[in-house]
């Protein structure tokens, strides 16, 4: 469960398989999380908890993202993003986020990070900017895509984001395990789009999609649903989940 009043250790297995599932899915729809963030709330005064931090600072991502894309587009699409909250001890609170950020936009989302921050719905206050929201892209993935590369700087990177699994319950991952102390609510989250409800929402609609361009035309296609690349996708960056399954996965 993930509940906002319950309290966790660790990021349990079914989690780590939801947050690879979301990654995956990202991947199979053309929205790849490029971007790699790191902000430490314990390294700055807040006028809220981290984790309502956290929502702002995606809400104010996630809306300038849309405004951005409704200049060039009819139908800006659904932001992506994956993220995990973490309190090792005895450091304070910080949250690792990978998102997508159009190439395009890469550069100037850089120029804002910060400002996100200080914006008065979070109103922190930088001791050193540049310490608080850290943010990369992900190797392989700017200024364009090499797909081999970014799949394997990607690996590396969930190799990190998901350290927080239990190492004594959990062996034997591809994951670089660390305590990452208790957490009071949410561990972990999805944007809509790739929640297990979205995902699954997305490939009927992508289904539909296919199949009147197939009656229209005439053309014969051949349906690759997005889940049947999940497997490659988990191949491809070499994380063993035995027993891999996706809510929703036919």
């Amino acid at each position: 469960m993930n509940r906002s009043d319950r309290e966790s250790d660790f990021l349990t297995i079914g989690q780590v398989h939801e947050l690879i599932a979301a990654t995956a899915h990202a991947f199979c729809i053309g929205q790849p999380l490029n971007l790699y963030l790191s902000i430490n709330w314990g390294r700055a005064r807040i006028r809220c908890s981290a984790q309502e931090a956290t929502w702002k600072y995606l809400k104010l991502f996630e809306d300038w993202l849309r405004k951005k894309e409704r200049k060039h587009k009819a139908k800006p699409a659904s932001p992506a993003w994956v993220l995990v909250q973490e309190h090792p001890p005895p450091k304070g609170e910080n949250t690792h986020i990978l998102a997508h950020c159009p190439l395009e936009y890469v550069e100037e989302f850089m120029r804002r990070k910060d400002a996100w921050a200080e914006n008065p719905k979070i109103g922190a206050t930088f001791q050193e900017r540049g310490r608080v929201v850290n943010a990369q892209t992900v190797i392989g993935s700017f200024p364009e895509y090499d797909l081999f590369r970014y799949l394997e700087n990607l690996k590396r990177t969930l190799g990190y984001f998901l350290k927080g699994l239990n190492q004594l319950q959990y062996p034997g991952y591809d994951i670089k395990y660390e305590n990452q102390g208790v957490i009071l609510g949410k561990r972990c989250g999805t944007s809509q789009l790739l929640t297990a409800n979205g995902r699954a929402k997305d490939a009927r609609s992508r289904a539909r999609n296919v199949h009147s361009v197939r009656l229209a035309s005439g053309r014969q296609f051949r349906l690759v649903h997005p889940y049947d690349r999940h497997r490659h996708f988990i191949d491809r960056i070499g994380l063993t989940l035995q027993g891999y399954r996706v809510k929703g996965d036919g």
